[in-house]
C-alpha cells in the first residue's frame, strides 16, 4: 500500500460544498489513487456514463488507458453476446460513446439489479485494472450512474490489492466519491467475497508457513 498514492478525501457532507462545487464535483473522473509515476503505477478513477464520452478530449484525458465499462447490451445473438460492429462499444444501444482507438477495455454486462451476479465479474475486473495499474496506465470504471454497479468492482478491487476488509474499502472509495451506493444485493455478494479473500489469505499463509518448515527439515 505504501507504493501507491490516495486521492484526497472530499467532503461527504453536500452541505459543505455549493451546488457549482458539488455540480463541478461529478462533471470529472473521481480520483481514487493518483498515478505514481516514480513507481510506474497508474491510477484509478472512478465516475459515470457522462464522463467516459468526455474522455475522448485526449489532450485533458490521455493519462487515462484502458476502461472498465458496465452497461446492458439490449442487442444480442442467441447466445446471448453482445451484437456489434466493429469499433462500436457493446452497449452502443443504451447510449454508450463510441471506442476510442488508443484505450484498452473490459466490457461487464450486467444490470443494476440485487440479483444480479456481480461477483463472477470480480476476478476478471480486478486483474484488468492490476495489470494495466502496473503498466503505468491509469484506469477508468464507470457504469451509467457511477453509484453501484462501478462503485462495487472498485471496492472489490481495493478489497484484494490492499487486503482491505469490506467496510474499510467502502469507506475509502466514499471518502473519494461521497454518491456511491451500491445495491443491497452487491453489498452482500462483496461481504462474501471478503470471506473469501480471508480464507484465500489464510491458506495461502499456511502453504508458505508449511513450504518454510519444510525447507528447514531440509537443512537438518
Amino acid at each position: 500500500m505504501e507504493q501507491d498514492q490516495w486521492a484526497p478525501a472530499m467532503s461527504q457532507s453536500s452541505f459543505d460544498r455549493s451546488w457549482e462545487e458539488e455540480e463541478a464535483l461529478y462533471q470529472k473522473p473521481n480520483a481514487v489513487l493518483l498515478p505514481h509515476t516514480d513507481r510506474n503505477l497508474g491510477g484509478l478513477y472512478i465516475g459515470c456514463l457522462y464522463i467516459a464520452e468526455r474522455l475522448k478530449n485526449r489532450d485533458l484525458y490521455g493519462h487515462i488507458g484502458a476502461i472498465v465499462s458496465i452497461g446492458v447490451s439490449l442487442n444480442k445473438d442467441l447466445n446471448g453476446d453482445p451484437i456489434t460492429k466493429p469499433g462500436q462499444h457493446p452497449f452502443s444501444a443504451a447510449g454508450y460513446p463510441e471506442l476510442l482507438p488508443d484505450v484498452s477495455y473490459h466490457f461487464v454486462d450486467i444490470d443494476d439489479t440485487t440479483r444480479c451476479n456481480i461477483k463472477a465479474h470480480f476476478e476478471p475486473c480486478t486483474a484488468f485494472i492490476d495489470k494495466h495499474r502496473k503498466q503505468g496506465i491509469s484506469v477508468y470504471v464507470h457504469c451509467a450512474a457511477g453509484v453501484s454497479r462501478s462503485a462495487s468492482i472498485v471496492i472489490a478491487y481495493l478489497m484484494k490489492a490492499f487486503n482491505m476488509s469490506y467496510a474499510n474499502a467502502f469507506s475509502q472509495l466514499k471518502a473519494c466519491r461521497p454518491i456511491i451506493d451500491p445495491n443491497l444485493g452487491f453489498r452482500k455478494q462483496l461481504k462474501v467475497y471478503e470471506e473469501e479473500l480471508q480464507m484465500r489469505g489464510l491458506m495461502e499463509r499456511y502453504v508458505k508457513m508449511k513450504k518454510t518448515e519444510g525447507h528447514g527439515d531440509s537443512l537438518v
